[in-house]
């Protein structure tokens, strides 16, 4: 595989953050499960030599591509790679693993996770030029999608790659938050690299508004702003921090997780993280 490997990884992101509808039984549950051609057998043998026999293959519901199996030239060097669709260690969520051609034989390039067990769909994109922001993207999605896995909070995060925002302002991830009671989102933000670069400055940003008309239509009340202001340091793991966080939230309090103390932020207790999760 080579450096537009990128371009498979973020097309076939799409397909599995949109398994969370009910759906009919899928391929793979029949009695009569699709028999496998020779190319697929191969390719089916080598995965389960190198990742292990407890997989379970995984097909597509709709889409063009509805084998668990696809074959496409993604890096353009003239040889199909093979897009495996499947679960891992008895079940979970859908996994793509991409093999590639070697030696005669099948090797394991790359396993990516899903979101859900479910497929909808799988299609291929093309990709913008400019292979290492493409990397980079790639990876701080990846690395957001472990951390909700981590947090088992993927019924609760949808990806939805149909959202598109002016992109000479967003250059990374955008994002709308929504709350139980009300149908609109309160907030929309994301990265806006290109805004910066734009007035003459380096560095990253993101950032997101919030709709305060929305807000109001919520029941504050009380004394305090936040039960527990959770403070945390930049070397700290972001996902233990946030373990952290749910913990507390989940003895019945309001969390808010910052750097420093914001000004006039009114806080019944002030609880400092610490490397390992321990107060």
């Amino acid at each position: 595989m080579k450096k537009r490997l990128v371009f498979l990884c973020c097309a076939l992101g799409l397909l599995l953050a949109t398994g969370c509808s009910p759906m009919p039984a899928a391929p793979e549950d029949l009695l009569d499960a699709p028999k496998l051609s020779e190319k697929q057998y191969e390719v089916d043998r080598a995965l389960r030599e190198q990742v292990g026999q407890d997989i379970k293959l995984k097909y597509p519901q709709s889409g063009s591509y509805r084998s668990a199996f696809t074959f496409h030239d993604v890096d353009g060097d003239g040889e199909e790679e093979a897009i495996v669709l499947h679960t891992c260690q008895g079940g979970g969520n859908a996994q793509i693993t991409v093999m590639d051609p070697w030696e005669g034989d099948w090797r394991v390039e790359c396993t990516y996770p899903g979101l859900s067990p479910d497929i909808d769909f799988i299609r291929f994109e093309q990709l913008m030029a400019g292979g290492r922001e493409a990397k980079e993207a790639l990876e701080e999605l990846d690395g957001l999608c472990r951390i909700l896995e981590r947090l088992d909070l993927q019924e609760r995060v949808r990806l939805d790659f149909s959202i598109v925002n002016d992109m000479r302002y967003y250059n990374g991830v955008i994002f709308r938050g929504y709350l139980p009671g009300l149908a609109s989102g309160v907030l929309a933000g994301g990265r806006y690299g290109n805004l910066l670069r734009r007035m003459g400055k380096t560095g990253g940003a993101i950032g997101f508004a919030v709709y305060l008309d929305q807000l109001e239509r919520l029941d504050q009340g009380g004394d305090y702003d936040v039960d527990v202001l959770l403070l945390y340091d930049p070397q700290d793991d972001p996902a233990a921090v946030a373990e952290r966080a749910r913990a507390l939230a989940a003895e019945g309090r309001s969390v808010r997780v910052e750097r420093a103390v914001p000004q006039r932020l009114r806080y019944r207790e002030l609880v400092r993280f610490s490397e390992g999760g321990q107060m």
